[in-house]
């Protein structure tokens, strides 16, 4: 005999809605990996510890040591949000050098702080744009014959500083100084976060940068970035 209660019906629930929360899960994962994961290489390595006297000795001449004020940042293309945070957070180029350095009257201009820069924004926007101010604040301060040394320094491989006729305006010329390398070359360098430490060796496998200068050799502007597979 029928009790005349009604079984309960089962809600149909799309695949999508039964998977949503393992994609929050995994997005989760990710951003706390960017931004609370130690950088790479951790433990006991230190940036530059590596050093011998005879490379600490050989330090490289700037002219001055600039700032937002006395050298304002130019992008190479768009000014984008990042930049402006960037800006704001490496107002000269003391800030964008080591600790040990940003205080002493004769810094060693070539130990820039990578942990600093791999530690602000994400891996493939945050790192161009941080990167691209540093290096302007540098070499703005710097020829570009010390740049080319402060490049080699770092790993790059540089090319000779050649003459361009300009695009826009189309009268006058500029000079390009090119580099690059490989960034499974360089992992002491730049300490990326966990996570992108395998985009960034698999898949983001170089780095370029290209400087700008103008007839009189003054800094125009200069990009960093690099080449994925």
């Amino acid at each position: 005999m029928a009790s005349g209660k009604a079984e309960p019906t089962k809600t149909f629930r799309p695949w999508w809605r039964k998977k949503r929360w393992i994609g929050l899960g995994l997005f989760a994962v990710w951003f706390t990996g960017n931004w609370f994961l130690p950088r790479f290489p951790f433990g006991p390595f230190t940036l530059y510890g590596d050093l011998t006297d005879e490379l600490r000795a050989a330090r490289i001449a700037y002219v001055t040591l600039s700032s937002e004020a006395t050298h304002p940042f130019r992008p190479y293309r768009f000014r984008f949000p990042g930049y402006d945070r960037a800006v704001a957070r490496f107002p000269d180029a003391r800030s964008c050098l080591v600790k040990s350095e940003r205080d002493k009257p004769d810094p060693d201009i070539r130990l820039i702080d990578w942990y600093a820069i791999g530690g602000f924004g994400l891996p493939w926007q945050g790192v161009t744009d941080t990167a691209e101010v540093c290096l302007f604040r540098l070499f703005a301060g710097m020829t570009p014959e010390t740049v080319a040394k402060w490049l080699e320094f770092q790993g790059f491989n540089v090319y000779p500083l050649k003459r361009y006729p300009n695009v826009l305006p189309k009268t006058g010329y500029y000079y390009s100084l090119p580099g690059g390398f490989l960034t499974r070359n360089k992992e002491s360098s730049l300490p990326w976060s966990l996570h992108s430490l395998f985009l960034f060796n698999y898949f983001f496998y170089s780095e370029t940068i290209n400087i700008s200068y103008d007839e009189e050799y003054k800094l125009l502007s200069l990009s960093y970035g690099g080449n994925a597979l």
